[in-house]
């Protein structure tokens, strides 16, 4: 048990692993720290089930690794660049499409880069206590569909099981003309935008 029965919400922060989703939304970084949350350098499940394996799991206990490893949330994003400048040369090596491209070394030491270190190990996550949180601190720039995704979720939106109300859908639709596009390969696109720096602050 990690989080001593609390709930979060996971996301991903910058590079991702690209077996992910069907669609892809990108928000502002969330750095205040008057949320309660916190963020991993690699993807906390796969520590805490044995995924990702550990250097030394005979010292090691998984839930160490993670606790040991919680960054705040108003400094991640300065440790996150700090880190992608010390274990990539070039550092725009962070963002190739090439999945044998790795961190010269991870930001947790206890996470081993022996055999086929796929981006799990070395991913950055973050996560958000699973609570009614202030829209204000989560601010939409862009939202990748998969081919014909969108057009569905339109269609949901319209349906009777849509649970907003006709105010909110409205403001949701007007959301979506802004931030939300189709595409074949949302985490491709994702990225692609990010090595562009396509994102409004």
């Amino acid at each position: 048990m990690l989080w001593a029965g609390n709930q979060y919400v996971y996301y991903g922060i910058g590079r991702n692993s690209p077996e992910f989703g069907d669609y892809v939304a990108v928000f502002a970084a969330i750095e205040d720290g008057t949320i309660s949350g916190a963020v991993a350098p690699f993807d906390t499940g796969g520590v805490a089930l044995g995924h990702i394996s550990l250097s030394n799991p005979s010292v090691d206990a998984p839930a160490d690794v993670v606790h040991r490893h919680a960054i705040p949330l108003q400094s991640h994003q300065a440790a996150l660049r700090a880190w992608i400048t010390d274990s990539f040369h070039p550092s725009s090596d962070y963002l190739t499409e090439d999945r044998a491209v790795t961190p010269e070394k991870p930001f947790a030491p206890e996470i081993s880069m022996s055999r086929r270190a796929d981006p799990r190990r070395w991913a950055w996550e973050g996560r958000l206590r699973a609570v009614m949180t202030d829209q204000k601190h989560l601010r939409a720039r862009h939202v990748y569909f998969r081919e014909d995704y969108l057009g569905r979720y339109r269609r949901w939106l319209t349906s009777h099981e849509n649970p907003l109300g006709p105010e909110e859908s409205l403001k949701h639709a007007r959301l979506l003309g802004r931030v939300a596009k189709s595409v074949p390969d949302p985490y491709g696109s994702m990225t692609s935008d990010l090595r562009k720096r396509n994102f409004n602050e």
